[in-house]
């Protein structure tokens, strides 16, 4: 990946073109792979499944951040996987989501 001091070194374009433009196709992928998200697994594959709450204490002080759950998978033979905010953890809601990222025939294993 090129960086913003190269892509002024050999295109001569202002910092602020080149940020707009880098955040401009960002933007792009993402909202492609949101659209189209990538699905892992498959016969023959294990895909670990699991899920995680984050949350942050500002200064060490004072308010707690609300937790935020994250749920995700990897798939162990390739390496690729998925994380997905959920607001809740249960199987209503984390079943199309482990349908919509993990392909049929996959063996999928969790300790939840």
């Amino acid at each position: 990946m090129a960086t913003c001091k190269s892509i002024i070194r050999e295109c001569g374009l202002a910092t602020e073109a080149i940020v707009k433009e880098r955040n401009f196709v960002r933007d792009i992928f993402g909202e492609y792979f949101l659209q189209n998200p990538a699905r892992i697994g498959g016969p023959g594959h294990v895909v670990e499944i699991d899920q995680s709450a984050f949350s942050k204490r500002k200064a060490i002080v004072g308010r707690i951040i609300p937790t935020q759950w994250v749920f995700g998978g990897i798939d162990n033979q390739t390496k690729e996987g998925f994380l997905v905010l959920v607001p809740q953890r249960d199987a209503a809601t984390l079943l199309p989501i482990l349908q919509q990222y993990v392909l049929p025939g996959t063996t999928v294993m969790s300790d939840m």
